[in-house]
């Protein structure tokens, strides 16, 4: 995942906190006295500080008594719009920017601010006419520019998402927040090198934003560049310990630069930093089972299930690990769940029918594996189980079809020719078993060793003199 460009935490609050509470507090108890003409000057200041301080609610409170005595103070309505913006009161900012932009419709700034509102209702067509007006006003903008790109992302309209962020960056080149939207568009249109080109210019300009070191990281892990990526991750770490999705894709890189064990530390952190995010909990289990620490591996996916009881991949692996441990039983209730959940994921049926094959159970194995096919005809193990589980049964019609199949999707497969050539033995086909064991041995010389090993009296027969000197 990719955060936005924003800045975490807010350290920029103005002034010592304490006394602009008291402040802030003796304005409104002014208020209250109907003292508020004696501070008619200092209201517009007051209503900044609230604004810069995240005192939404003061705020509003200020510029709603403040309006009452200044209904044509464009500005106020400005500012009561930005307070109801940031207290995610959309409607109620909608109306304030246009009582600001009646007064004043020239006004950029609170043109851009409206649009904001807009998008953030949902209103993306008037959010676009409302910055459309901006740009006719103040061509040369970068803040209307950017604002167009970022709806336009929105919506999906990629391509004009670019334009106006290219145009935004042309007119400021140091426009942070516009490369980093930028570089997500390009990820949108998965252009992975441009966006990659587009992080590093951000980070040039903002080397402490630990989500663009983040998000630098993610690009370099979908171009497989993960000591990069591992960097990216670190450095992120770095500048803000208890990022949890650094620590869990630090994880992912070093998990995909086969450093298991820095892997395990890694989502460990993130565990303990977020103990609630079963996707945590699962790649645990994931790193545990590529580790072969099985039951580890099923703590971790039962707290992934715990979590998130419908987590299919959870009950997956963990089946998985059941099957690993000979817990058959567990393995076989696992990939139930699995298929019962995700009915149309084609490993999860594959998984249930190797299971049922290795339990015996071959009707069962048989039917799960037919559906298999039906949703990937080309996924060749299932064609190899489902001849084994027909040569349990005795249906060796149905072992040469299943065969045929494997040989078709890979020519080159011994294995298949070997068993097809059990299957025609035992009808009696014997010039074609023939045949396929001519072509099983030339592809692999071995397949000699397994059938002697399956059939001890074949090697006093003239067959296998005659297969013998064809393959000298």
């Amino acid at each position: 995942m990719n955060y936005p460009d924003e800045n975490i935490g807010n350290d920029n609050k103005s002034g010592n906190e304490k006394e602009i509470k008291e402040q802030i507090k003796f304005l409104k108890e002014s208020i209250r006295r109907g003292d508020i003409y004696a501070m008619i000057d200092t209201l517009e200041e007051s209503i900044q500080l609230c604004l810069e301080n995240d005192l939404f609610e003061d705020g509003i409170y200020i510029a709603e008594e403040s309006v009452k005595i200044l209904p044509y103070n464009s500005e106020i309505w400005q500012l009561k719009g930005v307070l109801h913006n940031n207290a995610f009161e959309f409607n109620k900012a909608l109306e304030s920017f246009d009582k600001s932009i009646a007064l004043n419709p020239t006004d950029v700034e609170t043109l851009i601010n409206k649009s904001i509102a807009e998008d953030n209702l949902g209103l993306y067509d008037e959010a676009i006419n409302t910055l459309n007006k901006a740009v006719e006003i103040e061509p040369n903008n970068e803040e209307v520019y950017f604002g167009l790109g970022v709806i336009y992302s929105k919506t999906g309209n990629i391509i004009k998402a670019i334009e106006n962020l290219e145009t935004s960056l042309k007119l400021d080149p140091d426009f942070s927040d516009a490369l980093s939207e930028l570089a997500i568009c390009y990820e949108a249109l998965n252009d992975l090198n441009k966006a990659l080109a587009t992080y590093e210019k951000f980070l040039e300009l903002e080397p402490y934003n630990p989500v663009g070191w983040y998000n630098q990281g993610i690009i370099q892990i979908k171009l497989s560049k993960f000591q990069k990526a591992i960097n990216s991750f670190e450095l992120a770490i770095a500048i803000k310990d208890d990022f949890v999705s650094a620590w869990f894709n630090l994880g992912v890189a070093y998990a995909n630069s086969n450093k298991m064990s820095l892997a395990l530390n890694s989502l460990k952190k993130a565990s303990v930093l977020d103990p609630r995010d079963e996707s945590i909990w699962f790649y645990l289990g994931e790193i545990n089972r590529e580790l072969e620490k099985y039951d580890d591996a099923i703590e971790n996916f039962n707290k992934s299930l715990e979590l998130d009881p419908n987590f299919f991949e959870s009950y997956y692996s963990r089946g998985l690990c059941y099957s690993t441990l000979e817990r058959d039983y567990l393995a076989h209730e696992d990939f139930k769940d699995v298929v019962k959940l995700k009915g149309d994921w084609d490993e999860g049926w594959l998984a249930k029918g190797e299971q049922e094959l290795k339990m015996k159970y071959f009707d069962e194995a048989i039917t799960s594996l037919k559906i298999c096919i039906e949703l990937n005809p080309n996924l060749i193990e299932a064609w190899e189980f489902i001849a084994e589980a027909y040569s349990e049964k005795g249906d060796w019609e149905k072992v040469i079809d299943a065969y045929n199949q494997c040989i078709k999707l890979k020519p080159e497969n011994a294995n298949a020719y070997y068993g097809k050539a059990k299957a025609n033995f035992l009808l009696h086909n014997t010039q074609d078993a023939i045949e396929c064991l001519r072509s099983a041995i030339k592809l692999d010389p071995s397949i000699k060793s397994q059938l002697v090993k399956d059939y001890p009296a074949i090697k006093n027969t003239s067959l296998f003199d005659l297969l013998e000197s064809e393959n000298n």
